[in-house]
């Protein structure tokens, strides 16, 4: 229960805290001067960054399910976050990190747990004509058991 309020109050962090950016920035001061790098005639040296902002994108989402099926019943939570980057022109790298839950659980003891997921994702379009993409997937394994049902009869 503990990981489900930490997953939720994180989730209205990140919300708030986009929100926050997408409100107008003050307005410059009419004396202000227009490049305050060159202040007193000196230039300030170009600062050394590994990532571009501007090719960086990250994307939280969380989907729900619920299942039914004669007596049994359930459902699933995933909380997903995508972090994208565009290294070069055509080079694109993606990874996601899925938190997978059972926030009513399910009945019949399967249980997926609280697990997480990570993705990767590499695609590489150097034209038109020609692309490879490169994805590693995971997901919960699925423990066959061909008496699991019979049991329960």
């Amino acid at each position: 229960m503990k990981r489900e309020t930490f997953a939720i109050v994180l989730s209205l962090a990140v919300v708030a805290l986009a929100g926050a950016k997408a409100w107008p920035q003050t307005p410059a001061i009419a004396n202000q001067p227009s490049n305050p790098g060159k202040l007193f005639g000196l230039v300030p040296a170009k600062t050394f960054s590994l990532l571009d902002p501007s090719k960086l994108h990250i994307r939280n989402s969380y989907s729900f399910s619920y299942v039914s099926a004669g007596k049994y019943s359930g459902s699933f939570g995933l909380y997903q976050t995508s972090i994208a980057y565009q290294v070069a022109s055509p080079l694109y790298l993606q990874v996601d990190l899925g938190y997978l839950h059972q926030p009513f659980g399910f009945k019949n003891n399967i249980d997926v747990g609280s697990r997480f997921f990570p993705n990767v994702h590499m695609l590489y379009r150097p034209g038109e004509n020609f692309s490879l993409s490169i994805n590693v997937l995971t997901g919960p394994s699925n423990n066959y058991n061909p008496y699991w049902y019979l049991e329960d009869r």
